[in-house]
């Protein structure tokens, strides 16, 4: 049984595989997890779908954006996900959290504050703010 990429400690079938199936999350912090797993696993397509059309990548041609995906998913590993704080109102939410990836064997720590936004009964992937440290992402969360 293989334990899902998003680190719940879910099997991968009970967890993100249902969601990269078709199932809709019915939550914020669950669009997070199968997106961090889809990337993890190079499901470019269901990253392209989950990506709210405000987004600036979905201004490039799509063809761009698959490959810019594909090079970055191919040339990651994705160690690991920590979910820092998830917060959810009637249609927007966010979500904080650390990735812990590794890149030309070096590794480093993406930290975000990702915003969600429910159209259609679908949550979607608005945009992220990056910080610099763990305890500067804290810090915004408690203002």
């Amino acid at each position: 049984m293989q334990e899902c990429l998003c680190h719940s400690h879910l099997p991968y079938k009970s967890c993100c595989e249902r969601f990269h199936q078709g199932k809709i999350p019915l939550h914020a912090v669950e669009l997070m997890r199968s997106r961090y797993c889809a990337y993890a696993l190079g499901l470019v397509e269901y990253i392209i779908q989950t990506t709210h059309q405000s987004h600036p990548d979905h201004q490039k041609k799509q063809a761009l954006w698959k490959k810019e995906l594909q090079s970055f998913c191919s040339h990651t590993r994705f160690q690991g996900l920590e979910i820092i704080h998830s917060h959810e109102e009637d249609a927007s939410a966010t979500v904080a959290f650390i990735a812990h990836l590794l890149q030309n064997h070096s590794p480093f720590d993406l930290i975000e504050k990702s915003f969600f936004k429910k159209e259609h009964q679908r949550w979607l992937y608005v945009k992220g703010v990056l910080f610099p440290t763990q305890e500067e992402l804290i810090s915004a969360l408690a203002l």
